[in-house]
């Protein structure tokens, strides 16, 4: 409560400061991250991490397919 009271939000946290905030990179990809999440944290720990690590895996599988099936040329670099 102390730092609330006597320092105050804007001095503590990114999101509470009045000062310029571009070129942070986390914030949007946590709040990227946080919407593709928003379902699975209404579950349980052990539930809502097999969500993510399936969800990831699915992703990495995805862009890897597309990978391999990518064909480069070096004439048309």
């Amino acid at each position: 409560m102390y730092i609330v009271m006597c320092i105050g939000f804007s001095e503590w946290t990114k999101v509470h400061s009045k000062g310029r905030r571009f070129n942070i990179m986390d914030s949007n990809t946590c709040e990227s991250w946080n919407n593709v999440i928003k379902e699975a944290r209404e579950y349980p720990l052990i539930c809502m991490l097999e969500y993510i690590r399936t969800t990831l895996m699915d992703w990495f599988a995805t862009r890897r397919a597309q990978a391999e099936d990518y064909h480069f040329s070096a004439e048309s670099a």
